[in-house]
């Protein structure tokens, strides 16, 4: 039968062609009998020499297969092989009638159409046999049509430019990048073709993309072809000269080449892999690029720039990127590599102010986005400087006192070697920045200064002696008083409420009192201390600060200025004590003798011996005797400043136990403390020395505490005063009405009798007044009518 009447997909041979599609244009890798060359010798037979038949069935095969994409199995087969066909007809020297433009055409179609896979979408989830050789007749299908389109009549450029605009994927374009059937006669001389400002330069950066491509995608894309990436490399490293100026693709090459020498499993250093790059690209692209690595850590980008010998003149050169050198550099000082380490230690030690500049920027950026503030930067700081950081910390002026307390806190051994050294600084410098830390917002942070005192409060008690020595720094001494209070031992809670005590007797340093008394009323320690002083009443006569105070007090209090001027010199001059002095004294004196008893007393017992027989006063005797008053006026305002104290004592715990001043709910557990502690230690004393006080302030106080704590012991103590006053008040009253009310009644009603006896006898007189006098009267008219 002829088969020059059957299409050609009917074919017997034609289809014998399909079925051993599997081997490359040319050769024959099929496991029939007859080679692909020769069944196209036999198909041309059976179109009995009509290649214009076969060559236009062929081009309408190649167009539908073209158009349907890959439907079946069978498509790859007939793309192939028709492209194979065109390639066979031409070396049997077939020229069809348009000179091969329409096939031409056709065949970049198909190609640009077909070619539109990658490796990876025939390995993924697959099996080891199927989808690998799927890739295969897919490659098959690439390389027939290729070589077609490179036997075919046309020049080489207008090749190029088809490859370049076709639709291929990106994949296939850089696995056939550098093809000879692509390139033709500019294979091995490229540069030249793309020396120009056209189009050109387009299609050189589109060849440098897909050189990257390779490089980036060899794990997934290039796995079975690892040549291609190498291929790659070796074309950017035998030809960095040729690379073309633009930081964009310089850029994307550099990310490429850094991805595939990293990750490709070349056992190299990241200096080493640099070095490559460097040689490529330049040092001064590969330094720009690094800052725009992000996906290479910190410690990481800084090893990176490390690398480089002139670092510090390239970073001197763009202060601009130091916002992102030294995040690097100081993230590269706890990299895992000690030498690493070294390295940045080395080069960050010259640039200090460099690196706090960077550590107050760290410390005082806001937003939720950062991850760390300052106190890890000065960690790695710390690493560069050693224990020379908390010097170079303090030394700094661009940082509060709080803010360098949490600083030093983060690294609590160079806190603790600086504490105890003997030069700057040392804990005389370090304690005033963590007391100023114990207030930090940072309940971490204030935690953490509270913990440290806690642990120095012997150098605390010690450096608060010092201070209260010499108050002329009332802002220290009251910042260190009160961190003592809360932070500091037991010792040193009870030496500055002592010391309260004689300022609150001597009327001094108010604000460090009130200090301290705000401090004191949340420490649970501060009630036996204040009991014991309340209880065990201090000697404040033996304390010279309050004698002085007591002493000026009561000369200025007599408004006496010569009183004033003999005695407060406290020596006796006998030049300066004459008669006038004398007299003044003892005038002084006599006017106090109606002050009380004891006054009077001394006045009465020492009034001979202070004149001489004729009168006059003897000056030292009366110096003796304005001692002696001035001695019985100190002891008054003495016991006036011990009952100041003990109203400062017992509204301070008056204070103490009153629920109103723990209303936070971080002071409520400190409340139960301090009433459990005055329970304990307080309520006893208290409920006993309740009925016995008699100044109504401190009774107040007392009443104050006792009904604050509560508890049986203090309703009976209260109970006892009360009714112990009703009592007192009730014998009084009976005493008053036994001798005095009703004596007075009797008296009252004696008097009354006697007045009425007195008013009845004054109107009997008064009668026998009228009656002697009408008869008087009567008598003189009588005598003048008769004379």
């Amino acid at each position: 039968m002829s088969t020059t009447a059957l299409n050609l997909p009917d074919n017997p041979t034609w289809k014998k062609l399909l079925l051993s599609a599997e081997g490359s244009i040319g050769k024959n890798w099929s496991v029939y009998e007859d080679p692909e060359p020769r069944l196209f010798d036999r198909l041309i037979e059976d179109y009995s020499n009509d290649m214009d038949t076969l060559a236009n069935q062929a081009l309408e095969l190649l167009e539908e297969a073209a158009k349907e994409g890959k439907p079946d199995d069978n498509t790859w087969a007939v793309l192939k092989e028709g492209a194979t066909l065109l390639h066979h007809l031409q070396t049997k020297g077939y020229t069809p009638e348009d000179d091969w433009e329409h096939g031409i055409d056709v065949l970049w179609k198909a190609l640009g159409a077909f070619a539109q896979g990658a490796w990876s979408a025939f390995v993924e989830n697959a099996g080891k046999d199927v989808r690998p050789r799927a890739w295969k007749q897919e490659k098959f299908v690439v390389d027939a049509i290729l070589t077609t389109l490179y036997q075919l009549p046309g020049d080489d450029e207008s090749r190029i430019q088809r490859f370049f605009n076709s639709k291929m994927s990106r994949y296939w374009k850089s696995y056939v990048l550098f093809w000879v059937e692509i390139w033709g006669e500019f294979n091995k001389g490229r540069e030249p073709y793309f020396q120009a400002w056209d189009y050109r330069a387009n299609q050189k950066l589109t060849t440098y993309r897909l050189l990257c491509y390779r490089l980036e995608n060899f794990e997934t894309e290039f796995p079975a072809h690892p040549n291609k990436p190498r291929e790659a490399f070796d074309y950017l490293n035998g030809k960095r000269d040729e690379i073309p100026v633009e930081k964009k693709i310089r850029r994307e090459i550099y990310f490429a080449l850094f991805k595939y020498l990293r990750e490709s499993g070349e056992q190299n250093t990241l200096e080493e892999d640099l070095k490559a790059i460097r040689e490529i690209l330049g040092d001064d692209d590969v330094f720009d690029f690094l800052t725009h690595h992000d996906s290479l850590s910190a410690e990481d980008r800084g090893r990176a720039w490390l690398s480089f010998k002139d670092l510090d003149e390239r970073w001197q050169a763009n202060k601009k990127l130091e916002h992102k050198i030294m995040p690097a550099l100081i993230a590269a000082l706890k990299h895992d590599e000690q030498n690493v380490r070294e390295d940045a230690v080395q080069f960050l030690q010259p640039h200090e102010n460099e690196l706090f500049k960077y550590l107050r920027y760290m410390e005082r950026r806001e937003g939720p986005e950062d991850s760390e503030d300052g106190r890890e930067t000065f960690k790695r700081i710390a690493r560069v400087y050693r224990a020379d950081a908390a010097k170079k910390l303090l030394e700094n002026i661009s940082f509060t006192q709080q803010e360098k307390g949490k600083l030093l806190l983060a690294t609590p051994r160079i806190l603790e070697t600086r504490w105890e050294a003997g030069d700057f600084p040392n804990h005389n410098d370090l304690l005033p920045v963590i007391l100023a830390t114990v207030n930090h917002e940072d309940p971490e942070v204030s935690a953490q200064a509270s913990a440290f005192l806690k642990r120095k409060s012997d150098v605390i008690q010690d450096r608060l002696n010092d201070l209260i020595k010499d108050l002329n720094q009332e802002d220290k001494a009251s910042e260190l008083m009160a961190s003592a209070i809360e932070y500091g031992s037991e010792a040193a809670l009870k030496a500055i409420l002592e010391k309260c005590v004689i300022w609150v007797a001597s009327d001094k340093n108010g604000t460090l009192v009130d200090r301290a008394s705000h401090k004191a009323r949340y420490v649970p320690g501060a009630v036996l201390a204040l009991t014991n002083l309340l209880n065990n009443r201090q000697d404040l006569s033996k304390e010279a600060e309050v004698r002085d105070y007591v002493f000026h007090k009561v000369l200025d209090d007599q408004q006496n200025p010569t009183v004033k001027r003999v005695f407060e010199d406290k020596k006796l001059d006998k030049d300066e004590l004459d008669n006038h002095t004398t007299n003044e004294i003892y005038r002084w004196c006599y006017s106090l003798r109606e002050r009380s008893k004891a006054y009077a007393d001394i006045v009465a017992s020492q009034d001979d011996a202070v004149r001489r027989p004729d009168g006059s006063l003897i000056p030292e005797a009366t110096f003796s005797m304005g001692q002696a008053m001035l001695k019985l006026l100190m002891e008054e305002q003495m016991k006036e400043r011990e009952i100041a104290v003990q109203k400062w004592i017992t509204h301070l715990l008056g204070e103490m136990s009153d629920r109103w001043f723990f209303e936070d709910k971080d002071k409520t557990d400190i409340y139960t403390k301090i009433k459990s502690q005055l329970e304990r230690l307080a309520i006893e004393p208290l409920s006993k020395r309740l009925p016995k006080e008699e100044n109504l302030d401190i009774r107040e106080n007392l009443v104050k505490i006792l009904g604050n704590i509560g508890g049986r012991v203090a309703v009976d103590a209260l109970v006892r005063t009360v009714t112990g006053e009703e009592r007192e008040r009730a014998a009084r009253q009976e005493l008053l009405s036994e001798y005095y009310l009703k004596p007075s009644k009797a008296r009252s009603e004696e008097a009354s009798i006697l007045l009425n006896d007195a008013v009845d006898n004054a109107k009997k007189t008064m009668r026998l007044l009228q009656q002697l006098n009408v008869r008087t009267f009567a008598t003189g008219v009588v005598l003048i009518m008769g004379a």
